[in-house]
């Protein structure tokens, strides 16, 4: 006569059952997730293709950020991430800071994103802030860390690859001009990624500044926890700035760092910033700080930059 299972035999099957399902469930969950993974960067080696295909067909300029998307004529499906599922019907961002750029700009294509994992609704401009568009890279909050807490990104010297930490981007629309006004067009107009003569080797920020006296304009977004902050542009010669159209520091008469400072208070937010510098002859010294001081995030101004990235 056959028995049946005693009650403690079956307990101790769906036991080892539990086990082994709580050490399988999640490496089939892994599995999936590198699946989708796999799928979403072959989707963006296709659109990164597809932005570098038009780009040699547009005299090796890159797509502007306002017609990206409509110019690559790909498949609805190659924008969706498998993770997002269809219920977003592009899961990708494009990168602001190469928009419109000619490729030979580019200065450090293997760090440069060009498509990456995100999402960004397009906000109309206020006040100072200028609008924004849809499914452009203005900021690292626009990063979607969607695959196994990190970022698929394609980069403009065509390599694709995974970060925890996506790159950031940060600096200032830089414009220099020859003698003592800052009028008519710049002599160089480039990216920098701060506001300081530390970086200018012979004492000129650039080769194609000729004369002795010259002028520096920066303008960017900046984004501050929110408080009462002082901006301190520490020239010699003269340097002034201001935030949203207010003059927050003022020495313009050759006083050498003797300027005024005036004091702000800033919503938390983005905020324009303008710095002047003026060079008239002789010693060149320029430097900018912020007190309280705070992780300056900047972001050019201008919703589509045609800059060089240095």
């Amino acid at each position: 006569m056959r028995r049946g299972f005693t009650l403690i035999e079956l307990l101790v099957v769906i036991a080892i059952i539990a086990i082994l399902a709580a050490i399988l469930f999640p490496v089939f969950a892994k599995a999936r997730e590198k699946a989708r993974q796999n799928s979403c960067l072959s989707n963006q080696r296709q659109i990164a293709l597809a932005i570098m295909m038009y780009t040699q067909d547009n005299d090796e300029a890159l797509p502007d950020a306002a017609t990206v998307w409509q110019r690559l004529e790909l498949p609805p499906k190659m924008f969706i991430c498998p993770t997002k599922g269809s219920r977003v019907a592009n899961a990708y961002i494009y990168h602001n800071l190469v928009a419109g750029l000619a490729l030979g700009d580019v200065k450090e294509p293997d760090t440069t994103v060009l498509t990456a994992d995100g999402k960004h609704t397009a906000t109309p401009a206020s006040g100072f802030a200028p609008a924004t568009l849809d499914n452009v890279l203005y900021d690292p909050s626009d990063y979607d860390l969607r695959h196994s807490g990190g970022a698929i990104a394609s980069y403009v010297d065509g390599h694709l690859a995974w970060a925890k930490t996506p790159p950031v981007y940060s600096g200032y629309n830089a414009e220099f001009y020859e003698g003592q006004a800052i009028t008519g067009a710049p002599k160089v107009t480039r990216f920098d990624n701060r506001i300081s003569s530390v970086d200018w080797p012979g004492g000129k920020p650039d080769p194609a500044i000729t004369t002795g006296a010259f002028c520096g304009r920066w303008e960017a977004r900046i984004k501050v926890p929110g408080g009462t902050y002082t901006f301190t542009v520490g020239a010699d010669d003269d340097g002034q700035a201001w935030v949203n159209g207010t003059q927050v520091y003022a020495d313009w008469n050759g006083t050498a760092g003797g300027g005024t400072a005036t004091p702000i208070t800033l919503s938390a937010g983005y905020h324009h910033l303008r710095v002047d510098y003026r060079e008239r002859g002789g010693g060149v010294n320029l430097s900018f700080s912020v007190s309280p001081a705070f992780p300056l995030l900047t972001t050019p101004p201008e919703s589509v930059v045609r800059v060089r990235l240095n």
